[in-house]
């Protein structure tokens, strides 16, 4: 697992790959910016390229004209300290220690401390590692992700890890560059074997998953072992590959069976066992895996009506009553109409499924549903 030092921004020369940032959004012309602040834009050079004991002195006079604070060593060292909690947090999924991360974080952020682009970096790697992050978060996070990426030359060698699971996160996509890479850090191959997964490229999803998966073993990352479980089932799935699917996610429910606070990822294979059950016909599991269920998800609740409706119509038709919402604006009404109307009438309309929020094997399993 990465381990990060920030011995380097213990030094002025490091600020200044930021400070060129910063200039830029205040003025087009550098030059013309640093003479108006009484700063001799040679001797800005000359500390740029080759350190001198001036730096300090215009480093404190930029940080100040832009009102943030610089930092001691002391601090800083919290600051290694603390950030590298957090990294062994997200790498191990210790969710129950985010919010205080957060919390941190934002502090620090308000604070002002000059070396903030590290708290926004950590920040980022949180929000896209959250097991609460939202679907569409290229699109909600961009902005922070376009901000990140401008500070760059300022994270310089010890962050660019971080910056490639970034990277390959916010790309809109990812092509053969990306997909033939060697990488060094295991989240890197964790958010490829995910997108991949999305983007229909399930056999390079499945290399992504099986070299992300020796690397956890070696560090006992159990949770993530599970996850990455998780991507390969679906993987299976998508591939119709129902049987491997199954039992893989047999194998996983009796290994979590036995094991306190996993409830989510227990949760988790449920679904995408009761998924490899369906695509098998093996509609009475996915009834006695899902029957008693806790707040169904969509998919899980279209897997439990095409199974009652295979091997029995009433219950089917109860489920359904007790299942359409009155809203019919609602998601969920206008899928189970939809899924009405296929598993009754009409099976052309199977492709119009793709518009909700459910797992798209479905497509593919109700094609060959009687």
């Amino acid at each position: 697992m990465k381990k990060f030092k920030l011995n380097e921004y213990k030094d002025f020369k490091q600020y200044f790959n930021l400070l060129d940032v910063l200039i830029k959004t205040e003025s087009s012309n550098k030059e013309l910016f640093l003479e108006e602040i009484n700063i001799s834009p040679s001797s800005y050079r000359r500390v740029k390229k080759d350190g001198n004991k001036i730096g300090d002195t215009i480093l404190t006079k930029l940080a100040k004209y832009f009102k943030y604070n610089l930092c001691k060593s002391t601090l800083i060292d919290e600051i290694e300290a603390k950030i590298n909690i957090i990294y062994f947090d997200i790498y191990y999924k210790n969710y129950e220690n985010y919010s205080n991360h957060y919390e941190w974080l934002e502090e620090m952020i308000n604070k002002r401390y000059i070396i903030f682009p590290i708290f926004k970096l950590f920040k980022l790697l949180m929000i896209v590692n959250d097991k609460n992050n939202p679907i569409n978060i290229q699109n909600i996070y961009r902005e922070l992700y376009n901000e990140v990426t401008e500070y760059k030359a300022f994270y310089g060698e010890e962050f660019e890890e971080i910056l490639e699971i970034l990277d390959v996160t916010f790309k809109e996509e990812l092509d053969d560059y990306y997909l033939s890479n060697d990488y060094v850090n295991e989240l890197t191959y964790h958010t490829l074997a995910s997108r991949c997964t999305v983007m229909g490229r399930y056999l390079e999803s499945i290399y992504f998953c099986n070299v992300v998966k020796n690397k956890y073993f070696v560090d006992e990352n159990y949770k993530r072992i599970y996850f990455i479980n998780l991507i390969l089932m679906a993987n299976y799935n998508y591939l119709l590959k129902f049987k491997k699917a199954n039992l893989l996610a047999q194998k996983q429910l009796l290994n979590l069976e036995s094991i306190k606070n996993y409830d989510l990822e227990y949760q988790l294979t449920k679904g995408a066992y009761a998924i490899t059950c369906l695509g098998l016909k093996d509609y009475k599991e996915v009834i006695n895996v899902l029957h008693d269920k806790d707040g169904l998800t969509l998919t899980e609740l279209v897997s439990l009506l095409i199974s009652f409706y295979n091997i029995d119509i009433k219950k089917y038709k109860d489920l359904y009553e007790e299942y359409i919402p009155t809203n019919e604006n609602s998601e969920t009404y206008k899928c189970l109409v939809l899924l009405y109307d296929i598993l009754h009438n009409n099976k052309k309309r199977i492709y119009e499924l793709d518009q909700f929020n459910i797992n798209k094997c479905i497509l593919e399993i109700l094609k060959k549903c009687k």
